[in-house]
């Protein structure tokens, strides 16, 4: 059955959305739309959100989305770590970048892209963002009643779509209102990235003005240098990047003269992406296409900054997908309960047997003149009759009040202050406590027995035993408190 996957891209004058559609022999563009969201609130840009995917047919319980986060709240680092499995990397990654980034690591949320893997361990490039961002971020989609199950770094959104699986080094450059991203990518694989300032505002006449803030050249060339040091930035950390392609996405690869000056710049042809019938609309739209183009290849897999802590909004009952899995997992485990309690059962007939037959050698061995000896099971039920009589007589494991830990501070408060106390061992059972170790003297043990003997739950104290500790000094003693009902 075909499935819809949304890629959604809110940036800071448009929304992008993208809908595709997800069948066995591939998927469809089924539609694109953009809307304003230029002066918007958060409040404001839910309420858009909702009005236009309401528009596309969303249904909550059956629809899958990717939401891209903003390049603009991204940084990235390209480091080593002594790890090879993912889940320990991702346990550990946030430590590894707080070194980097004036930010504490439970202030940072962090995914990563594998570039080398060795048994040594792993180069990465990690994407960054600060919790608190997504989290706002996430909650505009929240409010809208959209529910992400990813949200993907808007470069790497963007690089899915563009067919970057090639050899070699390629600059993809996301031409945006406000900025421009670069994504430096090695053989399909992102190395670096960074967003600079730079977008096509500046191709533009200021307010009352009629000349562009910046010519064409001088913005290529500020791209360039800004590539050509990311690029520098990535031979440092041992990535051999030779840009022998260039990609431009955005509201801005349509921009030919634009294209031509970049070209100039970085001595590469520069690329635009071009998908279904409008033409703009495909670059406009790239990074909302390839967000869902990353949900269907990858399966949620993929980069996802919202993997920890996202604030899941569907039930189980509003879900038909997940509820007839979960319907299917609980008949799974039921069976498996099943399946292990013959397994258990069967091994504790085993061991069982096994006891049985060694209770009777050693009852056999202690007692070899005796005939009748009571069954083994008699024996287990007599044992049982008598755990249970004390567990009554507790109360602690039915939920009563158990008085052992009152009773022990009594104890405590009986000794006087100036005695010495060496306690060896201290036996609680219902009916009885039993107390044995060493003090100063005779009138010692003597003032201790008394003391113990007003307290309200104590029937009887005994001394059973009081003798000189000729090696150790004092006296060695050992007391019997018997309890009332």
């Amino acid at each position: 059955m075909p499935t819809n996957v949304f890629g959604i891209d809110i940036g800071t004058r448009l929304m992008k959305v993208a809908l595709l559609e997800k069948s066995l022999r591939g998927h469809e563009i089924k539609s694109l739309k953009t809307r304003s969201v230029e002066g918007l609130d958060a409040e404001g840009i839910s309420e858009e959100l909702r009005s236009v995917i309401t528009e596309m047919g969303y249904d909550s319980d059956d629809d899958r989305v990717a939401a891209l986060f903003p390049a603009g709240k991204l940084s990235s680092r390209t480091i080593f770590v002594p790890l090879t499995r993912r889940q320990q990397i991702i346990e550990t990654l946030t430590y590894e970048i707080e070194s980097l980034t004036p930010f504490d690591a439970e202030d940072i949320v962090c995914d990563y892209v594998p570039i080398q893997a060795s048994p040594e361990g792993t180069l990465l490039m990690a994407w960054i963002a600060l919790r608190d961002d997504i989290s706002s971020f996430l909650k505009i989609f929240h409010d809208a009643g959209v529910d992400p199950e990813m949200l993907i770094p808007a470069p790497s959104a963007a690089a899915a779509l563009t067919g970057t699986g090639g050899e070699g080094g390629l600059a993809l450059l996301d031409i945006g209102y406000g900025s421009t991203s670069v994504l430096l990518m090695i053989d399909g694989v992102p190395v670096a990235f960074h967003n600079t300032n730079a977008g096509t505002a500046d191709l533009q006449p200021a307010p009352g003005e009629n000349e562009p803030r910046q010519s064409l050249e001088s913005f290529a060339a500020y791209i360039a240098v800004e590539t050509r040091r990311l690029e520098s930035a990535a031979g440092r950390s041992g990535q051999d990047v030779s840009i022998g392609r260039v990609v431009a996405v955005g509201g801005g690869a349509d921009n030919a003269g634009a294209r031509r000056a970049l070209e100039a710049e970085l001595g590469a042809k520069v690329e635009s992406v071009e998908w279904s019938g409008d033409v703009e609309k495909s670059k406009v739209l790239a990074g909302a296409i390839g967000g869902a183009l990353s949900l269907i290849n990858e399966g949620g897999a993929g980069v996802n900054l919202g993997a920890t802590g996202m604030d899941k909004r569907k039930s189980l009952s509003k879900n038909r997908a997940q509820a007839t899995l979960a319907a299917v997992l609980f008949g799974l485990v039921a069976i498996s309960y099943i399946i292990s309690f013959a397994v258990d059962q069967a091994r504790l007939d085993g061991r069982y047997e096994a006891l049985k037959n060694s209770v009777r050698s050693e009852f056999h061995r202690a007692l070899p003149d005796v005939k009748n000896i009571v069954s083994e099971k008699q024996q287990l039920k007599n044992a049982l009759d008598e755990i249970r009589k004390k567990s009554r007589s507790l109360g602690g494991g039915l939920g009563e009040r158990d008085m052992f830990l009152s009773r022990l501070n009594d104890l405590s408060l009986s000794a006087p202050k100036d005695m010495k106390l060496d306690v060896d061992e201290l036996v609680y059972e219902p009916e009885k406590i039993i107390m044995s170790g060493r003090t100063e003297s005779f009138e010692k043990v003597d003032v201790l027995k008394k003391n113990i003997e007003k307290l309200e739950w104590t029937r009887k104290v005994t001394v059973e035993r009081a003798k000189a500790a000729l090696a150790a000094g004092g006296i060695n003693f050992r007391l019997e408190v018997e309890t009332k009902a």
